[in-house]
């Protein structure tokens, strides 16, 4: 599913939202890559809600930009497994969310 690239001014602040699961599964999003138009704020994670007492819930990992210039280019997210040896995915290709992208757009 290609998602609309994400349109703003500068100055403005945006977020995006990508699935993300440390506690049960130690699979966690993080920040591969960025344009020179944006700036990293904050990263938080929100637990997901399944049934009371339901192990494994995923959540989301919800990453806040503030659009420093006027550009363009692609925000990437890698999906990361805390193990001995790190396992950083793209390189399983069974894995649902490898890896994802979000275009930005600054005017």
């Amino acid at each position: 599913m290609t998602l609309p690239p994400i349109k703003v001014h500068v100055g403005e602040t945006f977020e995006a939202s990508v699935p993300s699961n440390p506690g049960s599964t130690g699979f966690v999003c993080t920040l591969g890559k960025m344009p020179a138009c944006v700036y990293l704020v904050s990263m938080t994670y929100v637990p997901g809600h399944g049934a009371p007492g339901m192990v494994g819930v995923p959540g989301s990992e919800i990453f806040k930009f503030v659009a420093i210039a006027k550009g363009s280019g692609e925000i990437e997210f890698k999906h990361v497994k805390f193990s001995k040896p790190l396992e950083i995915y793209p390189e399983k290709p069974d894995m649902v969310h490898q890896m994802e992208y979000r275009f930005v757009i600054v005017e």
